[in-house]
């Protein structure tokens, strides 16, 4: 499927080094060759795959492919073209994205029906941004009643990263097609707090109420309070469940991807121990963590804020469970065994730089549940010693522990080729689409969104406005 891509990548970049709170972004020369290597492994390897297996492969490494190589429009439509052909998760969305972005989609009010209703989130804010926000807010409005108000609210999370006076706009064209519901939504993402207060001037408060129960919460993704219906309970436990949850939700969209603390307060109602968590990610983010990502950073100092209130790693495991969010990391069953990865990783960190011993103990994050700790010290230590050979032929279980240590160490251009050089099996494509995807987050951040984790929960967003051609 990209035997021309394939046979244009060349492996180049030094050793990156850094720390996992503050992992430096990587310079664009850098960049472009290690991606572009990830992702053709992607796009090489998924073609020998089963049809199942391949299907989950292939449109993030397009993506990247035309964000960090040097794709041509025609070579672009025929990869899109071939992974929507064997229906690859996403490509008919990135497709259409591609298509709107170059002037070249179909827009008559048939194609916007159908593209407006399969609900293809990049599509969608490329029609928002390209001019086309009336004709898809009337194809909405012409939908179902039951059916409009989840896609009126993707059209709020596709662009709830453009500035007050675009979403302004956007709020007026609903307005004008009779989406009075969908014109509050723009007023509630806007940062600036009046937005709300002067669209909903006037209402009655049955009216307002209703509004409410649509968009809430959206307020608190830019840190501003979040809504309450005139019914809702005035006591001072309301007023502090309500104080929290604010900030849970303005910590949540800061934090890259996915956020746990969303969740936890759900599922445990401890508004207190959240709301202190939140406050000490908060001030995380304004100072040391990058809001693009990656997710482990992020996930760490979320775990050692949890720590800090008496919720220990342990803790953490039992109260999350099997959950996965559908994150897709080799060898790593759920969030548990991801998180204590992360925690595996950060301590042995200084040590895969060079600048510091092999731990004498595990670090006190880890779970009860993570038993390999002497394994991974031993892999550590043939990495540290001899990295060409400890990488060599690695067995399937090493070989993610394995990538995690290359890109820990800064030696991205040899986990690269480590996932090149073997046969091509579910594992090493799984792992060089994921690497590909982490790799981004330091460079130019294409696949991230603000307030992505709440607003996306793990789905991909392609965009391509205010990107070089």
């Amino acid at each position: 499927m990209a035997r021309s891509v394939v046979a244009r990548v060349i492996l180049v970049g030094g050793v990156l080094f850094g720390s996992l709170s503050s992992m430096p972004a990587l310079a664009q020369d850098d960049c472009a060759p290690i991606i572009q290597s990830l992702a053709a492994t992607v796009l090489a390897g998924r073609e020998v795959l089963p049809p199942l297996q391949a299907r989950r492969f292939g449109t993030r490494a397009i993506y990247l492919l035309s964000r960090y190589g040097d794709l041509g429009d025609a070579e672009m439509d025929r990869l899109l073209s071939e992974a929507v052909e064997a229906r690859v998760h996403g490509a008919s969305d990135l497709q259409m994205a591609w298509l709107v972005h170059r002037g070249t989609a179909d827009l008559s009010p048939e194609a916007m029906a159908a593209m407006v209703d399969t609900a293809m989130p990049s599509a969608m804010r490329a029609l928002l941004l390209a001019g086309e926000a009336e004709a898809a807010m009337a194809a909405i409005a012409a939908l179902p009643e039951g059916n409009r108000i989840p896609l009126g609210q993707m059209m709020v999370t596709v662009s709830f990263d453009q500035p007050d006076t675009v979403k302004a706009e956007l709020g007026a064209v609903a307005a004008g097609q009779g989406l009075d519901w969908l014109g509050a939504g723009f007023a509630a993402a806007q940062e600036d707090p009046k937005a709300w207060s002067d669209h909903v001037k006037g209402m009655s408060a049955e009216e307002e109420d209703n509004l409410v129960s649509i968009w809430g919460w959206i307020p608190g993704l830019n840190g501003n309070p979040i809504l309450a219906r005139s019914t809702a309970r005035q006591d001072a436990e309301a007023q502090s469940w309500r104080e929290a949850s604010g900030l849970v939700a303005w910590a949540s969209a800061r934090q890259p991807e996915i956020s746990l603390i969303t969740t936890f307060l759900n599922q445990t109602g401890a508004f207190g121990e959240a709301a202190a968590v939140a406050k000490r990610l908060l001030k995380r983010f304004d100072g040391d963590l990058s809001l693009t990502g990656p997710l482990d950073a992020g996930w760490l100092a979320t775990l050692e804020a949890f720590d800090t209130q008496g919720f220990d790693a342990d803790a953490i495991r039992s109260q999350f469970g099997s959950t996965t969010f559908g994150i897709n990391r080799v060898g790593r069953e759920n969030v548990g065994d991801i998180l204590d990865w992360i925690v595996a990783v950060n301590a042995l960190w200084p040590y895969l730089q060079g600048e510091g011993e092999l731990p004498a103990n595990p670090p006190d994050l880890l779970s009860s549940e993570f038993s390999d700790w002497d394994s991974w010290l031993a892999l550590a230590g043939a990495v540290h010693e001899d990295t060409a050979r400890a990488i060599a032929d690695p067995s399937l279980d090493d070989l993610p522990i394995l990538a995690e240590m290359l890109h820990a160490a800064g030696l991205r251009e040899m986990l690269a080729g480590m996932l090149q050089a073997g046969p091509p099996t579910p594992e090493s494509v799984a792992l060089a689409d994921d690497f590909a995807a982490r790799i981004d987050r330091l460079c130019d951040a294409h696949l991230w969104h603000k307030g992505e984790a709440p607003l996306l929960g793990g789905q991909a967003l392609y965009k391509f406005d205010g990107a070089e051609d």
